[in-house]
């Protein structure tokens, strides 16, 4: 059998793809069929930032450490032995700095979760405690509540939004022009497209409802759209697709996509301009 290569790494095509993997290792599949009562989760995690000139390098590293590459079967025999097993879930996207609302530089990175059955590394953190919930992108967290395993805004993603849609409904409301309600629904529309997870659509419906509380009266000579709390549950149900599910354009592999990103094929999607060369060398 041939060693496992970092640019075999087979990529997840989109981010809730990236956070449905980690709540299933996270939590676990409570009614999984022939495992026993005290099987393992992967609650140990810690995450971080990779720039994309150093990906390859940085996978071929963790799968040194952690053994990350392994398939699925050879990781699910591990376990079933008794012997620990980790997961390496990365998403790349492209990180843009803003001053006085331009671009003013932007490069690619690679966001990641490291998952362990066991704290392999001094800087993890036991995912399943309250106070150290596995979290993505910074942006994200995941948490236990009577429902289940579900993704909530972290404290200061939620206050972050929270003060930027109260402050453009506030806007539109004092300004009344045209621009003031179309930057409060860019705000609204990147709202809406947080990801469905149940207690992220809790927060979400949170945010409109302090926002709809200022402008109530005025949102029809506004001409803006401030859903309401079915509105938000009907949007929010989305169609269960499978975690590696592949999206046509996109690089499948980790190689392919440090391929097309070298020879500037990509744009801030993740999408190629144009297709790769048919003989490339990953």
């Amino acid at each position: 059998m041939s060693k496992p290569q970092a640019r075999d790494y087979r990529l997840l095509q989109t981010t809730m793809s990236a956070m449905d993997l980690l709540q299933q290792l996270v939590g676990g599949r409570r009614k999984a069929r022939g495992r026993p009562p005290n099987w393992p989760t992967h609650q140990w995690w810690t995450a971080g930032v990779v720039p994309a000139s150093k990906i390859e390098a940085f996978a071929e590293k963790m799968h040194q450490q952690h053994h990350v590459l392994l398939n699925p079967k050879s990781k699910s025999a591990a376990r079933a032995a008794g012997a620990s097993t980790s997961y390496l879930i990365m998403r790349p996207r492209m990180d843009r700095t803003w001053r006085a609302g331009e671009v003013v530089s932007e490069r690619w990175v690679w966001d990641y979760v490291l998952l362990s059955t066991v704290r392999r590394e001094p800087q993890m953190e036991n995912g399943h405690r309250e106070s150290t919930p596995v979290q993505w992108m910074n942006r994200f967290k995941l948490r236990l509540d009577r429902l289940g395993w579900t993704w909530h805004l972290t404290q200061d993603e939620y206050e972050r939004l929270n003060r930027a849609l109260l402050e453009v409904v506030r806007e539109a409301k004092r300004q009344r022009n045209d621009l003031a309600a179309a930057r409060l629904k860019a705000l609204l529309g990147d709202v809406l497209a947080l990801p469905r997870y149940r207690g992220v659509r809790q927060q979400v419906i949170s945010l409109l409802t302090q926002a709809r509380g200022i402008v109530r009266s005025e949102i029809p000579r506004l001409g803006i759209y401030l859903p309401n709390l079915e509105e938000v549950e009907r949007v929010s149900k989305r169609r269960r697709v499978p975690i590696y599910e592949t999206r046509e354009g996109y690089p499948k592999i980790l190689g392919e996509w440090v391929y097309a990103w070298r020879a500037d094929l990509l744009i801030s999607t993740g999408r190629f301009t144009g297709g790769l060369a048919e003989n490339a060398e990953w």
